[in-house]
């Protein structure tokens, strides 16, 4: 999102959110990064396609309350371990093209293309042929200064 990827960002992070557990402790801040985002893009957050059991618009302003307090680092350490959550769970699950997929848009969104890359090729080679898995790698791959598949 800080680099005007807002429409990316915004579904890295309604993913992200799906995959979560309910009593996760960041799940608060990314229910205020989607509210914020969709805000941003014109979209109602209540429209967004999430589980069962998501938030209203009282719990995403009530997320964002206590989201206020957590400091740069604390936000980026959130991310961070919800990314590395997914990857793990990945290395358990490897046939989740749409798990795979998700990883690549989260490390996007991290600016971490080298490791878009490798997921989204794990993704293509689950799924060769989906234009838009193969246009995601190709870049994915010009991000990280490399062509083709791992």
């Amino acid at each position: 999102m800080q680099q005007g990827e807002v429409k990316s960002a915004l579904a890295a992070w309604v993913d992200l959110a799906a995959e979560a557990p309910t009593d996760a402790d960041w799940l608060p801040l990314v229910r205020q990064r989607i509210a914020e985002a969709a805000n941003t893009l014109g979209i109602d957050p209540a429209t967004l396609n999430r589980r069962a059991g998501a938030p209203n618009e009282a719990a995403v302003a009530a997320a964002a309350k206590a989201a206020a307090t957590a400091s740069p680092e604390e936000r980026q350490a959130m991310i961070l371990a919800m990314v590395g959550k997914l990857a793990s769970r990945l290395e358990s699950q490897p046939d989740d093209v749409e798990g795979w997929a998700r990883l690549g848009r989260s490390y996007m969104v991290l600016n971490q293309p080298d490791k878009a890359r490798e997921a989204y090729a794990r993704a293509v080679k689950l799924k060769p042929g989906d234009p838009q898995l193969t246009q995601a790698l190709a870049e994915a791959s010009a991000a990280s200064g490399k062509t083709g598949t791992k």
